[in-house]
């Protein structure tokens, strides 16, 4: 974010982050140790363009970066999944079955 408000200024990363000027200086510069939420700051990143597999890779997390960079219906796909295996159950388990026998066609 440093290097957007340099190339800018904190008005403009503010009004195309919808965020406070206020805010954004917070973030910038560290003051009062304020905390950022994950949830604005993925919103801040893809406001000012940024590429959010790019941002998850480079932080760690491959997984979350394929997942990022998936179709809009691969992504529905995966949460219907991931809904069935919170629940439990019977079709929990006879998907984990399915998984674990498609692994072998590889």
């Amino acid at each position: 974010m440093r290097d957007e408000v340099e190339r800018t200024s904190q008005g403009a990363v503010a009004k195309r982050s919808n965020e406070s000027r206020s805010a954004v200086n917070r973030w910038v510069y560290g003051i009062r140790g304020e905390r950022i939420e994950l949830s604005n700051c993925l919103h801040i990143v893809q406001a000012l363009g940024g590429d959010l597999a790019m941002l998850a890779r480079d932080l760690g997390y491959k997984e979350v970066a394929r997942i990022v960079e998936l179709s809009k219906e691969k992504q529905e796909m995966l949460l219907d999944l991931l809904e069935l295996l919170e629940k439990g159950g019977p079709a929990a388990e006879k998907l984990k079955q399915e998984i674990e026998f498609l692994k072998t066609y590889k």
